[in-house]
This record gives structure tokens, C-alpha cells and sequence, in this order.
């Protein structure tokens, strides 16, 4: 007869292979140059690890049928050890998710910031100056809020050098339910008095346009402006790619047309560029740099 401690240790051996626990020890191993590709696998395998979840547990549980069979315990030590089991796997999920939490709130905190962009703002010569800017450096974010006014074309540049030596993540925060036709995009550094509405550097929110940021990478094309909803741009000059995401889902993945991408030769400012004249308010909270 097989003894419980021995039938223990087979039953730990399975756990640590189907929680593969060393492929998580690695993927926590961060790098700064590559922080976000590391986020992303790791988010990645959290979303595998629960789907897979229910299937561990039957393996588990097949694996206590084949005990019951063969009557090597007495079912209060089966149960014992089944719920055992079972538990270290709930507590693995626990783990590698609030893992995954801290380690991403720690890098955002030290990276995340939006130091590089404060006092760098600067309006295209059609604004009609009904956009304000406001800097609230305590809080982390800088607030954009187009005033209630006539039916006019507002935008705003930050002048901070966006090149392809670099990858870059933004990330906007809507502070309403609904508003204007806004543009959140790039504009050429030798050419800052382009709108966005022309050169199709951007994705539109507000109104439904597939000419703005419309092609579909991920599931579905979005241009809803939903009150505390973030969208995370993302910008690699060197691959040509402007892209948009639902944060912190990333179900949804569009990116701007071929016909208007990016000029790998260029530098780019971030912009934003708003129609209407209904009171909408955004914030940038979150700046991104990472090196190739």
C-alpha cells in the first residue's frame, strides 16, 4: 500500500507541472528595455493559466478516481487531500495575478510618469483657443477640456521629440460620457500647424470613422466615448505602426490605415485635436519610453 505522504508528493509533482510555475518565474524576470512586451506575456498567461484552470481540475480529480479505485485511503483522507490540492491551485491564481498587479503598478510608477510633457504644450495656429490645458503634476495627469463655445476646430501639441530610436505608450482617460469629435494622434514635428483631421495621423472618438485609426488589428473596431474609459496609443516609428487599445482589456487592437502611416524618417508630436461645442474633458495620464 501506497503511503498518503507518497501520494502527496505525485500529486504536488502534477500540480508544479500543470501550474508551470517555472515559465511564471521567468516571465517575472523583467527587463526595463522591455517592459511592456514582458506585461503583455504575462497577461497573456494569466488569461491561458484561467481558461486551463477547469481542465487542471479534473486532472486532479482523475487522479483521485484512480486512488479510489485502487482503495488505497479512506475517503476523509482523500477529500483532505483533494481539497489540499486544490487549494494550492486557487492560491497559485491569487498569486500570479496580484504578481503581475504589482509588478505593473511598480513600473508604472517609476516609468509611467508624464514629466517629459509638462510645459511642453503648445496650440496650432487654427485653434480658436477654446481648449485649456491643465498641469496637475501631484496627481499625475494633464487634463485637456474643450470649453463649451462655438462649433470650432481646437488642437493642441506637446512638443516632446518622438522618433524611431524609441517605442512609446500614451494613455487617455475620458472624463465624460459623451462630446466632441476628438482626434488623439501625431503630427509632424516640421509641420505642427497640421490638424489631424487631414492628415488621418490618429483615431477618432465621438463619431464612428474608419478613415481615422479604423483598421482592425484585434477584434473589433471602437470610437465610443464612455465616462472613465482609457485607451492606450501606442507608437513605433521604426515599424510605421500608430495603434489603439481598450485599456486594460486590450481586447480590441485598431491602428490607422496603411495609406496614412507613419514616416520612419520623421519625428512626431503627440496631438489632440477636438471639433464641437459640447464641454469634453480627457486626461493624459500615463507617458511611456522604452528603448529597442
Amino acid at each position: 500500500m501506497i503511503s498518503i505522504n507518497n501520494k502527496k508528493e505525485e500529486f504536488i509533482k502534477i500540480y508544479n507541472i500543470i501550474s508551470e510555475k517555472d515559465k511564471l518565474k521567468n516571465l517575472c524576470n523583467f527587463k526595463i528595455k522591455d517592459i511592456q512586451n514582458q506585461l503583455d506575456e504575462l497577461n497573456k498567461f494569466i488569461s491561458e493559466f484561467m481558461k486551463k484552470k477547469d481542465q487542471n481540475s479534473r486532472i486532479l480529480n482523475e487522479q483521485i478516481k484512480i486512488i479510489q479505485k485502487e482503495q488505497i485511503y479512506e475517503m476523509q483522507d482523500l477529500q483532505q487531500l483533494r481539497q489540499s490540492i486544490l487549494k494550492q491551485l486557487d492560491e497559485f491564481v491569487e498569486s500570479i495575478s496580484l504578481k503581475k498587479k504589482s509588478r505593473q503598478t511598480q513600473f508604472e510608477q517609476q516609468l509611467g510618469k508624464l514629466d517629459n510633457l509638462y510645459g511642453t504644450y503648445e496650440y496650432s495656429e487654427f485653434n480658436k483657443g477654446q481648449i485649456e490645458v491643465i498641469e496637475n503634476i501631484n496627481e499625475n495627469k494633464i487634463t485637456i477640456l474643450k470649453h463649451d463655445n462655438q462649433n470650432t476646430d481646437d488642437q493642441i501639441y506637446f512638443e516632446y521629440n518622438l522618433t524611431k530610436e524609441n517605442k512609446y505608450i500614451f494613455r487617455f482617460k475620458f472624463n465624460d460620457n459623451k462630446g466632441n469629435f476628438i482626434i488623439l494622434g501625431l503630427i509632424n514635428k516640421n509641420n505642427v500647424n497640421s490638424s489631424l483631421d487631414l492628415t488621418f495621423k490618429g483615431k477618432s472618438f465621438g463619431v464612428t470613422d474608419k478613415d481615422y485609426g479604423g483598421k482592425v488589428v484585434k477584434g473589433k473596431r471602437f470610437n465610443q466615448i464612455q465616462k472613465d474609459q482609457i485607451i492606450e496609443m501606442r507608437v513605433d516609428i521604426e515599424n510605421k505602426k500608430l495603434q489603439f487599445l481598450d485599456y486594460p482589456d486590450y481586447e480590441n487592437i485598431n491602428e490607422i490605415h496603411d495609406v496614412y502611416q507613419l514616416n520612419q524618417n520623421s519625428t512626431y508630436y503627440l496631438a489632440i485635436f477636438q471639433r464641437g461645442k459640447i464641454q469634453t474633458s480627457l486626461d493624459i495620464i500615463y507617458f511611456l519610453e522604452t528603448q529597442k
